[in-house]
C-alpha cells in the first residue's frame, strides 16, 4: 500500500498510488547488517497481532498496514501502529529499486524497505511491530524520516517466533525518540553532527556500550526473554537534532520548552489575569 497526498493537507491514497522520487536514505550500517531476503511471497495480506493492552484506543483515521505501507506526505503528520510483514511481495521492486539507489549514498547492497515513512516539515509518531514467520524472513526493514519535525518510534513487544526489525530513522533537524520494548533484543547506533544524544535512566544500566563519544553511541541489549539468534537494528541520525532513546512504558522522554514558546505562554497568561 503506497499512501500519498492528493494535496498539501491530505494523506488520502493517491489513485495511482506513485511512489516518491526521493526514499528515506539508510545508513552505511545497514550495508555490514545480514538481511535475509524472503523468497517465498505471501498471496495474503499482512496478519493483524492482538492490540497492545497499555496503548489507547487507536483513532479511526489512523492508517493500519494491510499490505507492504509507503506513505509520503510533505506537511502532514503520520501517526498510527504498523504490523509490517517481510514475506508480502515487493512493489514495483525494478523502478523502486532504480530510486532507492539513486544518489544519496546508496549502493546496490543496501536493502529496499519493507515500510516507509517521510514527511517533510511535519511530526511522525508511530507505533512499529512484524509479522511474519521468523523461518521464512528473519528481518522487516522499516525506513523512518523528515527535515525539520520530531520523530516518535515506538516498538511493540515481539515473540521471538516473528521477525526481527531493522529500522532505519533519520531527521535533519528534528528530534529522534525511540522507546523499544523490555524484551528487545539487538543493537541501536545514534548518531548526531551538531545534536545531542540521551539513554533515559531505566534502559541506561540495562545495556552495554560498545562505542560512545560526543556525536555517537552504539550499545547492546539482551532482551528479558527474548532467546532468538537474529537481533534487531536501529539506527538513529540527526544533523543538528537530539537522539533519545529509552525503555517502553518505564522512561518518559518531555520535550524542552523553548523560550519562545515559553515567553508566548507567560505573555498569554498575563492577558488572561488582567481580563479576569
Amino acid at each position: 500500500m503506497i499512501i500519498e497526498p492528493a494535496d498539501s493537507s491530505s494523506s488520502q491514497t493517491s489513485p495511482k498510488m506513485k511512489l516518491p522520487d526521493n526514499p528515506p536514505t539508510y545508513s552505511e550500517a545497514f550495508r555490514s547488517a545480514t538481511i535475509n531476503s524472503a523468497r517465498t511471497a505471501s498471496s495474503s495480506h499482512s496478519r493483524h497481532t492482538a492490540p497492545d493492552k497499555n496503548l489507547p484506543d487507536r483513532p479511526a483515521n489512523l492508517h493500519s498496514a494491510v499490505d507492504q505501507v509507503h506513505i509520503y506526505n510533505r506537511k502532514s503528520e503520520i501517526k498510527g501502529v504498523f504490523h509490517v510483514d517481510p514475506l508480502i511481495p515487493l512493489l514495483d521492486i525494478e523502478r523502486r529499486h532504480k530510486h532507492h539507489h539513486k544518489g544519496h549514498g546508496h549502493s546496490k547492497h543496501d536493502p529496499i524497505p519493507h515500510a516507509s515513512f517521510r514527511t517533510r516539515h511535519s511530526e511522525i509518531d508511530i507505533s512499529l511491530a512484524t509479522n511474519g514467520d521468523f523461518r521464512q524472513a528473519s528481518r522487516a526493514n522499516v525506513s523512518v524520516s523528515n527535515m525539520s519535525k520530531d520523530l516518535k518510534i515506538t516498538l511493540l513487544p515481539a515473540e521471538p517466533s516473528q521477525p526481527r526489525l531493522a529500522l532505519n530513522a533519520a531527521s535533519k533537524h528534528g528530534t529522534v525518540v525511540l522507546l523499544i520494548p523490555p524484551n528487545f533484543s539487538g543493537i541501536v547506533r545514534m548518531q548526531t553532527h551538531k545534536g545531542s544524544l540521551e539513554i533515559l535512566p531505566a534502559l541506561a544500566h540495562r545495556i552495554k556500550i560498545a562505542k560512545r563519544t560526543e556525536h555517537e553511541i552504539i550499545f547492546m541489549r539482551n532482551g528479558d526473554e527474548d532467546d532468538c539468534p537474529e537481533a534487531n537494528y536501529c539506527d538513529l541520525t540527526s544533523r543538528t537534532g537530539k537522539i533519545v532513546v529509552g525503555l517502553r512504558d518505564q522512561d518518559q522522554y518531555v520535550p524542552a520548552v523553548g523560550f519562545w514558546k515559553k515567553f508566548g505562554s507567560s505573555f498569554s497568561r498575563k492577558d488572561s489575569d488582567n481580563g479576569q
